[in-house]
């Protein structure tokens, strides 16, 4: 533990299929799972100089389309492709701007 992770026990429900040979929601124990803020884990990343090249600063749909589908679908896997993502980076540009700031 430590630099802002955290331990704990974690238990995690499994849906199976109604095919499989045990349908239904299981839960599953996990101990000792290691784990830390997304927060905490954005400001070491860009607090080193190194790692402050690879952060994505623009968000950006990410978008997938299934043949024949009429709408594409947004995808998320990673912070910067997330809704709640776009809409902070919107709303910031939205806001007012601070006084005394010409950027």
């Amino acid at each position: 533990e430590g630099a802002s992770w955290t331990k704990s026990a974690v238990n995690i429900k499994v849906p199976f299929h109604k095919w499989t040979a045990k349908p239904g929601v299981y839960d599953y124990y996990i101990g000792d799972m290691y784990h830390c803020t997304l927060v905490s884990v954005i400001r070491e990343q860009l607090a080193n100089p190194q790692h402050d090249k690879l952060f994505h600063y623009q968000p950006y749909n990410f978008l997938w389309q299934q043949g024949g589908s009429l709408a594409p679908i947004n995808i998320h896997g990673e912070l910067y492709t997330s809704e709640v993502f776009l809409q902070a980076h919107k709303d910031l540009h939205q806001s007012p701007a601070e006084p005394g700031c010409n950027l």
